[in-house]
């Protein structure tokens, strides 16, 4: 079978080669034709695949362009835009079929790949809780994170698959078997503690899989992931992380990547590309390269490569509201709380390009003023604490608001907070490095007085760091910090021509976060961080 891989594999990527254009050719190709381009609002996972979309348009004459949103969001940009896509192409059309709107945009759904949600654990970990691949139960997993024994990544559920795949898992577990989830299931699982093992967070499971990686080494990092088991596999087979994987015995959510037609004038182009990609040769591809099962019953699975577990499936909710409490529920009780440093730049130069008004639109958005659904899910939470610092030619000021725990605090907190962005102005230089300094020692402070908190650092700017702490000053400065200030991750927002990537980066790179360009929209991007918080 591993021959037969190589030889589709090479086949492939020759093919792929051999049909390579520049972006100008591309262009002008797709348009040649509209009727054989499919627009396809998709996972940004199904990424992966690029080089089997390029054999497909070489054989069979069909381009498909691929517009990368997460699965909540994609909900939205469908209502708003239900003529703008093509198709979609998600880890599953679940969440998609619970609105009577969207449902009814998919006049066609075939799927392509499968591959389920799993749990990869370090192996000695596994050996010292008695967990084997088999024979755990999301019950056992639940417990050992309420004790503290087992620390885990995973997406945040309120904006990925596999993290609200996950959240179905356990809560249908602790309803028993064939139960459907309700009201009473949900303070089960609140009761149970599986929120708490929770230590790394994303938005996308890409970018989890990449940082889990990278913490493998931390002692007190965590010690599995719950991702697609591809994403496991691939671990293991390319950076031989050694993961004995969990596949719960209770039941698990299986994503099946369909490919879906909203527009019916393309059901040409779609039909010839699900018959490419469900061919045997283009399965057995995508098994070998993408570590996904095939969907084809002349195709085997690799025994080697997935083994040969009895995976039961467990219902995906049909009530939205049901399933929205259960997000809602997860966020505000179950989760740990997180405390968030916004490192704001409100320099002169924030007031002549605009900047000013969107970071008070993006802040008062996340303190409860955008009704939409990925607003309601990404304003702060129950429990959660939030310090501003503003900064310009040094830090202006620093506020923190604690949410507390009950609607009543975190409607005074989320009050004060908007109000403050509303008299929010911009004027002085830009001490980038002086700022962010600021916000890692608070954090480093707070790791210790605030223990069961996740602790991460939002720093958005428009400019250059022209004045305070030097770029080499703070690298002197972090170097001496402790290891619970390095372990908080910073997340860089740019806006407009001006902002500095470089100096940016680095703070990212340094701290294990990531940089993100909110020049089209701070509130856009402000929402999409909160996956990683």
């Amino acid at each position: 079978m591993r021959k037969v891989y190589a030889t589709v594999l090479a086949g492939a990527l020759a093919l792929a080669a051999c049909t390579k254009q520049d972006d100008t050719e591309r262009e002008r190709v797709a348009s040649s034709d509209s009727t054989t381009t499919l627009t396809c609002l998709a996972g940004s996972e199904v990424s992966d695949v690029a080089p089997m979309l390029e054999a497909l348009r070489k054989e069979a004459g069909v381009t498909i362009r691929l517009v990368s949103a997460g699965t909540l969001a994609s909900v939205e940009i469908l209502e708003a835009s239900p003529t703008q896509y093509d198709c979609g192409w998600f880890s599953h059309n679940k969440y998609l079929m619970l609105n009577p709107q969207v449902k009814g945009l998919i006049k066609a759904s075939e799927r392509i790949m499968v591959s389920p949600v799993a749990i990869g654990v370090k192996a000695a970990k596994a050996k010292q809780l008695g967990w084997t691949t088999d024979n755990t139960t999301w019950a056992d997993i639940a417990k050992a994170a309420r004790d503290g024994r087992f620390r885990f990544a995973m997406t945040s559920p309120a904006s990925s698959n596999t993290g609200m795949s996950a959240l179905i898992g356990v809560t249908a577990a602790l309803a028993g078997a064939d139960a459907a989830i309700t009201t009473d299931t949900i303070r089960k699982v609140e009761l149970s503690g599986f929120g708490k093992g929770q230590v790394l967070f994303s938005d996308s499971s890409g970018w989890l899989t990449t940082a889990f990686q990278k913490s493998l080494a931390d002692p007190a990092g965590p010690e599995g992931m719950i991702n697609y088991e591809s994403e496991l596999l691939k671990l293991n087979t390319q950076q031989q992380a050694g993961l004995t994987l969990i596949y719960p015995k209770e039941g698990i959510v299986t994503a099946d990547y369909p490919l879906m037609l909203f527009n019916e004038g393309k059901r040409a182009s779609f039909d010839k590309a699900v018959a490419f990609l469900r061919k045997d040769e283009t399965q057995a591809w995508l098994m070998a390269n993408t570590y996904r099962r095939p969907v084809s019953a002349t195709v085997q699975p690799d025994a080697a490569m997935f083994g040969t577990h009895m995976l039961v499936e467990v219902p995906f909710p049909g009530n939205a509201v049901v399933l929205d409490e259960l997000i809602t529920s997860y966020l505000d009780k179950q989760r740990r709380p997180g405390h968030v440093y916004f490192v704001l730049d409100t320099s002169g130069s924030m007031g002549g390009n605009g900047g000013i008004g969107q970071l008070r639109t993006a802040l008062q958005n996340l303190a409860g003023s955008d009704a939409s659904l990925t607003g309601r899910y990404s304003r702060f939470r129950l429990r959660e604490k939030v310090t501003v610092i503003e900064f310009a030619g040094k830090v202006k000021q620093e506020t923190t608001y604690d949410m507390g725990a009950t609607m009543q605090s975190m409607s005074a907190g989320l009050n004060a907070l908007g109000s403050a962005a509303e008299v929010m102005n911009a004027d002085g230089g830009t001490a980038i490095f002086s700022a962010v300094a600021r916000a890692v020692a608070l954090a480093e402070e707070n790791s210790r007085a605030e223990p069961g908190y996740i602790q991460s650092i939002v720093v958005m700017t428009d400019g250059l760091s022209n004045e305070g702490m030097s770029a080499r000053e703070f690298e002197r400065f972090y170097r001496s910090r402790s290891d619970d200030a390095k372990r908080v991750r910073i997340f860089g927002v740019l806006f407009g021509g001006g902002a500095s990537r470089e100096q940016i980066q680095s703070l990212a790179d340094v701290s294990g976060g990531a940089v993100f360009d909110g020049s089209a929209s701070l509130s856009a991007v402000f929402k999409k961080i909160r996956g990683y918080q």
